[in-house]
């Protein structure tokens, strides 16, 4: 719907002086009115939202590309230091969304026992896996944990079905990524200086 000079013009005022603030101060007030300007809101900030959401899952996913490395860095690897900071860097508002739907606000507020610290990190992680197969940085790893467990591999192909690891085939290839970069570091070593030494001499 296209708007009448008069009415633009006035609008173009209203921001220029500030008025507007303080009439949306004044709808807000009012309870039909915060009603109706809530109703007006709603569509705008949904799509606002999405755009968001977009933008930031995007660059998440470019930050969650995984590189096989040696078992020490597997070993060290955990929510807290190498998800997390990427959730609150790179999706500020997408984590924040799922942190509340995982929780009431009588929960967030009282609750202490439980908190969506730890599933929320792992939703998000299945979220970037579902949107690009290369986001990988839980995936690779949950999955050799599965495998290191004992897991039977039906049960990680299930897991690799709802973007938790990856399936069992693809697994046998990451271990043997990592069979090579341990290779690789024992031939490194190899070609140091090594000395030769003998107890009780």
């Amino acid at each position: 719907m296209s708007l009448s000079q008069d009415v633009q013009d006035h609008a173009s005022t209203s921001y220029q002086s500030g008025q507007m603030s303080r009439v949306l101060e004044l709808w807000l007030e009012s309870a039909e009115g915060k009603a109706e300007f809530d109703m007006l809101m709603k569509e705008k900030a949904i799509k606002f939202v999405e755009d968001e959401i977009h933008a930031e899952m995007d660059n998440l996913k470019s930050l969650c590309f995984f590189r096989i490395k040696t078992p020490e860095f597997l070993l060290g690897l955990t929510l807290d230091g190498a998800i997390k900071p990427l959730l609150t860097k790179a999706t500020p508002i997408t984590y924040k969304l799922i942190l509340a739907a995982l929780q009431t606000k009588r929960a967030e507020e009282e609750n202490t026992h439980k908190t969506p610290d730890q599933i929320a990190p792992v939703i998000m992680a299945q979220l970037v896996k579902h949107r690009s197969q290369n986001a990988l940085l839980f995936a690779i790893p949950y999955a050799l944990a599965q495998w290191a467990a004992g897991v039977p591999h039906q049960a990680i192909d299930i897991c690799a079905k709802i973007g938790l690891s990856i399936d069992y085939t693809s697994l046998g290839l990451a271990r043997v990524a990592i069979a090579d970069g341990c290779m690789a570091i024992a031939r490194e070593a190899a070609r140091q200086i090594h000395m030769l030494c003998y107890d009780n001499m």
